[in-house]
């Protein structure tokens, strides 16, 4: 049972676009470190950068949120030096997983899959920039520690019910 985020770079296809490659590799670098201290700080684990995207995993449902809170914070800092406008989108989810070692005979690699992970996944594709999008496991172990929206009945690709995001 953990907590999983997802945190991705809105936009960053065009950005890419219409930047010089380097540029572009030094302000991901600097985003996705920014990002990474801030998952330090809060104790969680980082589980994979995939291009413009972090995940981590966190023991502690409220450090995740806080973690997310303040990853929108440093990237903004970040922006703010390098002034590409640059913002994320972040999803949260906790529940159960499946951790172990995925992969195949010449690359295996420690990760956790599962539903979990996908509404996680899901929830960070439909947060818009500067926006931090929490499922209702989520929601339940922290609402008296964080202000936020219901956005009710949500419908979520592979889920056969729509569901409540916060």
């Amino acid at each position: 049972n953990i907590t999983v985020l997802f945190s991705d770079i809105r936009g960053f296809t065009s950005y890419s676009e219409n930047h010089k490659p380097e540029e572009v590799v030094v302000n991901l670098n600097k985003v996705l470190e920014a990002q990474a201290e801030v998952v330090e700080k809060f104790g969680g684990d980082i589980d994979k950068f995939v291009g413009d995207e972090l995940m981590a995993v966190f023991q502690d449902d409220f450090n995740a949120v806080s973690c997310a809170v303040e990853m929108i914070k440093a990237v903004q800092a970040v922006d703010k030096e390098i002034n590409q406008g640059l913002k994320v989108g972040i999803g949260i989810n906790t529940g159960e997983v499946l951790a172990g070692n995925i992969g195949s005979e010449n690359r295996m690699e420690y990760a956790v899959i599962g539903d979990t992970v996908n509404l996680a996944s899901r929830l960070c594709s439909f947060a818009g920039p500067n926006t931090v999008l929490v499922s209702e496991n989520t929601y339940q172990k922290v609402s008296s520690q964080i202000s936020a929206t219901l956005v009710p009945n949500k419908q979520v690709k592979g889920k056969k019910e729509p569901v409540n995001i916060y």
